[in-house]
């Protein structure tokens, strides 16, 4: 699947970066189990550039999918039809107990490692989160320019393979 991305250039300097980054198939790989990486834009330091980051701040929305996926397994009516309806259902019970594994376990890294986050590139933490969808409050560090986004016509086909981590969010070489 092709992937959209946004440019961005600074007014001042004409310093470019990009979100493509954000489109990554970063995982951590916790317990046997690979935990997508929650990921947000930000500017990291140490590579003068705009950056995934790690973004524990979605402990609400895992709890509310876990949730969400706890109603529709401890539903007596689906029991009944996971009986009646045996092999599609099993399937599909089997991938939202895998779901809920997996948002567990992000809710147990997230614990772990909320207020060090780090760089998805360098893994360096010394980065600023770009918390706002325009960048006008986000000016350029180096030079305190404003950073003009514009949609790229460019669209990539990116891979597939995972990029793994640690918990502690170190790479791990392919498992």
């Amino acid at each position: 699947m092709s992937m959209p991305h946004t440019n961005l250039r600074c007014n001042q300097c004409g310093h470019t970066g990009g979100t493509l980054q954000l489109n990554l198939p970063f995982v951590y790989h916790f317990r046997g189990q690979d935990v997508r990486i929650s990921k947000s834009l930000g500017y990291c330091m140490d590579c003068d550039n705009f950056r995934a980051m790690e973004d524990f701040d979605s402990v609400e929305a895992a709890l509310a999918e876990i949730d969400e996926l706890s109603r529709e397994l401890l539903s007596p009516i689906n029991r009944v039809i996971a009986f009646l309806l045996a092999p599609f259902r099993v399937w599909r019970q089997r991938k939202q107990i895998r779901d809920l594994q997996t948002n567990a376990y992000y809710l147990g890294i997230a614990a772990l490692r909320q207020g060090d986050e780090c760089c998805l590139t360098c893994l360096g933490t010394n980065i600023t989160r770009i918390k706002s969808q325009n960048l006008n409050d986000f000016k350029h560090p180096n030079c305190g320019g404003e950073f003009i986004a514009e949609l790229s016509d460019i669209r990539f086909h990116l891979s597939h393979e995972s990029i793994y981590f640690d918990v502690n969010g170190s790479k791990l070489s392919k498992r």
